[in-house]
């Protein structure tokens, strides 16, 4: 059982409403998919490594963890990016241009990993996209021109 202060609980509240991923993943190099540095502190180390590997295997790269970004391809990128918002269980994910730099067949792969998470754990999916067959996925789009709300309206 993992304890914290309450400074700790209330930080750790809000991170768990709203996780991010973001197409510009911010992946190191030379740094592996689930690393001890993502996550609170040393004494929750253990636990928070098996949540790590349980975000990880919800994205399809169980057997990854140790690999770094640079071993990694563009979609894989992205999966470590949702994983690493999905370890606070978040009741909203803010997706950025999650396939941006995909091709089609990836970026298929993201959007039914969204859908999915939306569906089976009821989080509430907001992304940003520029792609009319990405927006295609959501329940509600929302149309943006010159910075104010141009439209919108059930998918």
């Amino acid at each position: 059982m993992i304890v914290w202060d309450e400074a700790r609980q209330s930080r750790f509240r809000i991170i768990r409403i709203v996780g991010y991923a973001s197409v510009a993943v911010a992946l190191e190099k030379e740094r592996a998919a689930a690393k001890e540095e993502d996550f609170l502190d040393h004494e929750e180390k253990q636990a928070l490594l098996k949540i790590a590997r349980e975000a990880l295997v919800a994205v399809g790269l169980s057997g990854w963890e140790s690999h770094s970004s640079a071993e990694l391809s563009g979609g894989q990128q992205q999966r470590v990016a949702i994983a690493r918002a999905l370890v606070t269980e978040p009741a909203v994910l803010l997706a950025d241009e999650p396939t941006g730099n995909l091709d089609t067949a990836r970026s298929l792969e993201i959007m039914e990993l969204l859908a999915r998470f939306n569906t089976e754990q009821g989080i509430t999916i907001v992304m940003v996209t520029h792609e009319a067959e990405m927006a295609a996925f959501a329940r509600e789009v929302v149309h943006f021109l010159d910075g104010r709300v141009d439209g919108g309206g059930a998918g």
